[in-house]
């Protein structure tokens, strides 16, 4: 796996939302040059335009274990937890939780910013003992795909859980 236009969001902080426990994030995609991460088999997997991020649900007081800004897989993860599923090769595909969790593993062994290879099993793991709770808070489907993604790929058939 790898990702592409790993420049391709924006991220403000959201002074209303955030608290004193965490700090949360509006996370805009570039409509041109969205951020994805594309797997061997050439899927791609690309976030929301818009959302609501608190980039890894971590708690301040343990940010000096993870931090929080150290890996792109949290904005895959955040927008799949939130929406039930990620745009694949342009079309909404819903996931298991087990997958989105699966993806933000394989997403931070890839990831361009080095820290966050040596932590993908301490996430994942916290991710799948207390996630639960959190994944799939919206029921409507995202309104529309993001745009300049490459549909020559395969269509997703993702494993069942």
């Amino acid at each position: 796996m790898k990702w592409i236009n790993t420049q391709g969001y924006t991220l403000v902080k959201d002074e209303k939302k955030s608290t004193w426990f965490k700090a949360i994030y509006e996370f805009n995609l570039s409509k041109d040059w969205p951020l994805t991460l594309v797997a061997d088999n050439g899927r791609q997997y690309t976030p929301d335009r818009h959302y609501f991020t608190d980039m890894g649900s971590i708690p301040r007081f343990l940010q000096f274990l993870v931090p929080k800004d150290r890996s792109l897989a949290f904005f895959t993860h955040d927008s799949s937890y939130e929406f039930g599923g990620l745009y694949i090769n342009g079309i909404f595909c819903a996931l298991t939780r087990e997958q989105a969790d699966d993806l933000l593993y394989q997403g931070m062994l890839c990831d361009p910013i080095p820290v966050a290879r040596p932590i993908a099993w301490l996430v994942w793991s916290q991710v799948r003992l207390w996630g639960k709770g959190n994944f799939n808070k919206r029921t409507d489907v995202p309104p529309e795909p993001p745009t300049g993604l490459d549909r020559s790929g395969p269509m997703p058939t993702l494993r069942q859980a």
